[in-house]
């Protein structure tokens, strides 16, 4: 008795699972998208790439003009100069070094391997790399 019980309880909940499973178009799921709240922190970083820029010579202590040219190089990808600017402070490594082999098709997780930078460091450092930025450019705002 218990055996024919448990046997139809496993097939009452793995039913749904298989008859639908068909169903699902795996096509419209892209590994690219991202969450709204990412986009709209992409879109302020776009609209604020100056403040931005500025911010991170003074985080990484180089010149601004160094990095407005990498930021021609990366296609004006803000994101991706923040994102090199965190793993560049965190591995004391040179930014043109982190966003050159970047452009070679190398991504951040596996960069973050290359340079033995753990999640966990990562997120923090980003974390508070965005909150500064966001900060930074609200007090810009506010004094304009």
């Amino acid at each position: 008795m218990k055996k024919i019980l448990t046997f139809s309880i496993l097939i009452f909940l793995l039913v749904p699972f298989i008859s639908y499973a068909d169903v699902i178009d795996y096509s419209r799921y892209n590994p690219h998208h991202q969450y709204p709240y990412q986009k709209k922190y992409h879109q302020f970083l776009n609209l604020h790439k100056e403040e931005v820029v500025h911010y991170l010579s003074n985080y990484l202590k180089e010149p601004e003009a160094k990095l407005n040219n990498l930021l021609k190089q990366q296609d004006n990808q803000v994101n991706s100069l923040v994102n090199g600017a965190a793993i560049s402070k965190l591995t004391n490594q040179p930014i043109n070094k982190i966003l050159q082999d970047k452009m070679n098709q190398v991504s951040f997780r596996e960069l973050k391997i290359k340079y033995n930078v753990t999640p966990r460091q990562f997120h923090k450092e980003m974390k508070n790399l965005q909150y500064n930025i966001t900060k930074e450019i609200q007090v810009t705002n506010e004094v304009e």
